[in-house]
């Protein structure tokens, strides 16, 4: 498929930009989970941290759904591998020297790099970046933003 990547019907609600003609009317629509699920087994401390901490952020939203644990894993996997980078990176320095003492880049700071940027794309997915957000106007008040429970209830 070429282009843009479609944007879900919810999206573009919350952005004003909802046409009838327009809307997927086959589009699923899994329900909101209730409580951040338990992280994979397969995720290391770091990744579990930060799996329930954003987990508990996008569940306040109204964006986690019992399909969305497989992208928040992969996330979280990303973010775990970029701060143990980092922290390799902080211990070795950005360079390193070659067995005939000529200085490179630490292996680290690529390794860093690439985790990063599939953090970024798994962070937008989930509107968690200030572009992909600025994009959304959820219909409350700025000095509010605490109402997205009632205003996504209807209350």
């Amino acid at each position: 498929m070429r282009g843009r990547k479609p944007k879900p019907s919810n999206l573009h609600v919350l952005q004003g930009t909802i046409r009838p003609d327009r809307k997927n009317r086959r589009e699923p629509h899994p329900h909101a989970m209730e409580d951040v699920p338990e992280p994979p087994d397969f995720l290391d401390e770091a990744a579990r941290a930060e799996w329930f901490r954003v987990g508990k952020e996008l569940l306040s939203a109204g964006l986690l759904a019992k399909l969305d644990t497989t992208a928040l894993a992969a996330y979280a996997v990303s973010y775990s591998q970029w701060s143990q980078s980092i922290m390799r990176i902080r211990k070795h320095g950005m360079l390193v020297k070659t067995p005939n003492g000529y200085p490179v880049q630490s292996p680290f700071v690529s390794m860093a790099n690439k985790a990063f940027v599939q953090m970024l794309r798994m962070l937008a997915e989930f509107g968690m970046t200030p572009s992909s957000r600025s994009r959304i106007a959820s219909g409350l008040p700025a000095d509010n933003p605490n109402d997205l429970d009632m205003f996504l209830n209807g209350g």
